[in-house]
C-alpha cells in the first residue's frame, strides 16, 4: 500500500514541470543534512550550531590544502561543501536528483528499520518564490549544482544538492510557505517488501550501482547486489516455470 503526503497542493501534478527527487531508505527519517543531524546531537542552541558549522568549514579547508586540484582561493563556499559531500564530509547539503528512477533506486539503498521507505519530490521552481517570502537570509533554501571535476557520480545520477540552513526543517519550511495551486512537495511511502521487485525492474532499465557509481566502488556494490538478489530471482523463476 502506498501512502502519499503532499504539501502546498490543490491540482494534480503535471509532467511538464521540473521536480527534483530524493529517495530515503527509511520513511521515518527527516529531510535533513548530515551536518544538521550531527550538530543537533551535540549543540542545543542555534547560535552554537552556526558557530560550530563555521569552524567545521574552516577546518575542512585547512585539512584539504595540497590534497585537491581545485583553487580554494577562488572556489565558492558551496563548491567546497560539494567537494566535501563527495568524500563523506558532514555538510549542509542534501542529495537530490532530476531523475525519479534514480530517486526511487536510492530509496532502496541501505537498511530500513521502520519497514517503510520513502520517495520525495520537490518543485524546484517554487523555491525562489518561497525564499522571497522569508525575511532572513538564513532562511533560504537553494539548489547547488557544482561544476567541479569530482562530479562523475553526479553526472551519472543526474544529481544536485539542496543547501538547507541549519535552522530549517525542510518539510515545515514548505508546509508553512505560501499556498500554490499545484503540488510543491510530496512524499510517497511504500513497504520495504517491494524492494527486490523494484530493484530488479530498475536493473532492467540500467538503473543500478554500475551505472550510478562509475568506479570500483560501484562495481563492488553491484557484485554484492548480484550475490544478494540471485536467490530471490531463482525462487521467482521457479514459480513461473511451475505455472
Amino acid at each position: 500500500m502506498l501512502h502519499i503526503s503532499a504539501f502546498a497542493y490543490h491540482n494534480p501534478i503535471s509532467d511538464k514541470v521540473y521536480y527534483i527527487y530524493r529517495g530515503q531508505a527509511d520513511a521515518d527519517w527527516k529531510l535533513e543534512s548530515t551536518l544538521a543531524r550531527a550538530l543537533r546531537v551535540s549543540y542545543k542552541k542555534p547560535s552554537a550550531r552556526r558557530y560550530a558549522a563555521e569552524q567545521h568549514f574552516k577546518l575542512f579547508k585547512d585539512n584539504i590544502r595540497g590534497r585537491t586540484g581545485i583553487d580554494l582561493n577562488y572556489s565558492t563556499e558551496d563548491e567546497i561543501w560539494s567537494l566535501g559531500q563527495h568524500f563523506g564530509l558532514n555538510t549542509p547539503l542534501l542529495d537530490w536528483t532530476r531523475s525519479p528512477y534514480v530517486g526511487l533506486f536510492f530509496s532502496f539503498f541501505g537498511p530500513c528499520k521502520s519497514g517503510k521507505r520513502a520517495f520525495w519530490a520537490l518543485l524546484e521552481e517554487d523555491l525562489d518564490e518561497i525564499n522571497n517570502t522569508k525575511k532572513s537570509k538564513r532562511s533560504k533554501v537553494y539548489v547547488v549544482d557544482p561544476l567541479t571535476h569530482f562530479n562523475d557520480r553526479l553526472v551519472n545520477q543526474r544529481g544536485l544538492f539542496l543547501h538547507i540552513p541549519l535552522t530549517i526543517e525542510l518539510e515545515k519550511w514548505v508546509k508553512n510557505a505560501k499556498k500554490f495551486r499545484w503540488i510543491t512537495m510530496y512524499k510517497i511511502v511504500y513497504p520495504d517488501s517491494i524492494r527486490n521487485d523494484a530493484l530488479s525492474a530498475l536493473n532492467n532499465m540500467n538503473i543500478n550501482h554500475l551505472s550510478l557509481f562509475p568506479d570500483l566502488h560501484g562495481s563492488s556494490l553491484y557484485t554484492n547486489y548480484q550475490l544478494e538478489i540471485e536467490p530471490y530471482l531463482d525462487q521467482e523463476r521457479g514459480k513461473l516455470w511451475n505455472k
